[in-house]
């Protein structure tokens, strides 16, 4: 079923790249985009999951700018983390913002096999780290500024 869910996203994804579907719309028009030979006893979907890949749920809902967007904002973090990490010479910072790295690693490959942010409510997480970068980033300039 994940295959099916994952073909009719791809497909979905191909039709409307620019415009996107919407929000919160996968579960209204994937299965006119899956392919029969792929359908299973849990096809009827009740639960109503997607597409199990957040990065291509943002491209079905929200079109090629939204994942543009989102991909611009992790990648930014990644190197606005490295940056930092290679600004001090504070152990403790250096540990703390690799392991905030590592923690959006892990978000990143875990999103890219299911949609957690908004199933699982990790998106605070994801923020979280955001702004433990910034914080990381002000106490460190502090540091070099003594």
């Amino acid at each position: 079923e994940r295959l099916s869910r994952r073909i009719g996203g791809d497909n979905m994804g191909g039709d409307r790249w620019l415009p996107g579907f919407g929000s919160t719309t996968f579960y209204q028009h994937y299965k006119e985009y899956t392919v029969p030979a792929f359908r299973t006893w849990v096809s009827n979907n009740p639960e109503k999951s997607t597409v199990h890949n957040y990065f291509l749920l943002v491209l079905i809902e929200q079109g090629i700018i939204g994942l543009l967007l989102f991909l611009l904002l992790v990648g930014s973090l990644f190197w606005y983390a490295q940056k930092i990490y290679r600004q001090t010479t504070s152990p403790f910072w250096k540990r703390a913002v690799a392991a905030i790295g590592a923690i959006l690693w892990m978000q990143c490959t875990v999103n890219f096999l299911s949609d957690l942010i908004e199933t699982d409510k990790v998106g605070s997480v994801f923020y979280l780290c955001l702004s433990f970068l910034i914080i990381a980033d002000r106490e460190i300039k502090k540091l070099m500024n003594r």
